[in-house]
């Protein structure tokens, strides 16, 4: 071979090794780089609603939590395509529910379908099935800023987690109507915009808006009993001057209510007994979901009726009967009642019905010039509950 021929093959073997160092770099470089867009992206979201409750988020392995964020930036920037490397398909159902559950401001996607491409490198894509078109998306993200806004406006910064929650519960229940063909019923737009949802619309808003006045709250799926039998159904917890309760605001919703017939149609009062409960109440109707290791919920020091001074530990007619003139001097149709056990509850409501509610009746007399008020309770012996109700005829 000659000195020129053997020169020329070197050359060609050295541009070869350059060709390959250079093609190899350039894809790891590429890959970098399109993995630092997605990452940069991140840096969009709004802390307002995010890292106060990402429960969800938190179980996670690290390389989960790396999945999560990019599936999550991804679903904010609504990419027709996200792609997570080294993510197995039986984790994407669970990292996909767990961004939607912590993050109720990303209402637009439902479910998703997805490819797995094996190689050197496993990478999963996943295809959002969005609901709804980048105007239709933007005209309703207005609509619930304009609310939030409003909704912020109206409570105090400096006011307790407890007035929070109950601005929150409120807020919804008189905002909302209970309907099973609700539009897009699992997210906060049916809600807010909609004014119709079901319980995954009411828990999802409970927590956006609790979040959004600084009150960490977590949204939590499970089962619950009814007259009608058993249902999937989803409520919170929420943390309360740092400790954990239970909050269902579809419960606590009369038009709720009345569809499983546990009130007539003319008593539209707001229930309570699922504000600020513990473990013992909830578990009384409500079953959870066992795939997380839930925060416990064992106080009743901000429960609704014991903060207002209507939860029993032993029967107090003097109480009771101080109760029920407030409500009437109030202009109170009813004065609710709630005892601690079974046998509380059992001497309590013996003597509400027998001395008490003849009681208020005359003082609801008395208060509004009147002859002949019509009396009625409703007994409620699943949750320890009397409620005595008063009208002019």
């Amino acid at each position: 071979m000659s000195k020129n021929k053997k020169e020329l093959l070197i050359i060609l073997f050295w541009i070869l090794v350059a060709a390959n160092i250079f093609w190899f770099g350039y894809r790891i470089i590429n890959r970098v780089v399109n993995g630092a867009e997605v990452i940069e992206s991140a840096g969009i979201i709004d802390n307002t609603e995010l890292n106060r409750s990402n429960f969800y988020y938190e179980q996670f392995s690290e390389e989960y939590k790396k999945a999560y964020e990019l599936l999550h930036a991804g679903l904010l920037e609504r990419s027709n395509s996200i792609k997570i490397e080294g993510l197995e398909s039986d984790s994407i159902a669970s990292i996909w529910k767990a961004v939607l559950l912590d993050n109720p401001g990303i209402f637009w996607v439902n479910d998703f379908r997805y490819s797995v491409i094996r190689g050197n490198v496993t990478v999963c894509e996943i295809i959002p099935n969005y609901c709804y078109t980048t105007e239709e998306i933007e005209l309703r993200q207005k609509k619930i800023e304009e609310f939030v806004s409003e909704f912020v406006s109206g409570i105090s910064k400096t006011e307790s987690d407890y007035d929070k929650i109950l601005y929150t519960y409120e807020t919804i229940i008189n905002h909302t109507e209970y309907d099973l063909n609700a539009l897009n019923n699992q997210h906060i737009d049916s809600v807010i915009v909609g004014k119709k949802s079901v319980c995954g619309g009411y828990a999802k808003t409970t927590k956006f808006l609790l979040n959004r006045l600084g009150v960490e709250c977590i949204y939590i799926s499970g089962i619950a009993e009814n007259d009608e039998g058993v249902d999937n159904h989803a409520w919170n917890i929420v943390k309360c001057e740092d400790a954990y309760y239970y909050v269902d605001s579809t419960w606590g919703d009369p038009i709720y209510l009345e569809s499983l017939e546990e009130f007539d149609s003319e008593e539209k009062a707001i229930s309570y007994d699922y504000l600020c409960c513990n473990e013992e109440q909830l578990f009384v109707t409500h079953q959870l979901n066992e795939d997380y290791e839930y925060p416990s919920c064992t106080s009743l020091e901000w429960n609704y009726y014991v903060v207002n001074g209507r939860y029993f530990t032993e029967y107090n007619a003097s109480r009771i009967s101080e109760l029920i003139r407030k409500d009437i001097e109030e202009n109170k149709k009813f004065s609710t009642f709630k005892f601690a056990d079974k046998s509380t509850y059992e001497i309590a409501k013996e003597q509400l019905l027998d001395v008490h509610l003849k009681e208020g009746k005359s003082l609801y007399d008395v208060a509004n010039d009147t002859e002949g008020t019509s009396s009625y309770y409703m007994d409620d012996s699943k949750r320890n509950k009397v409620v005595l109700y008063w009208d002019t005829p």
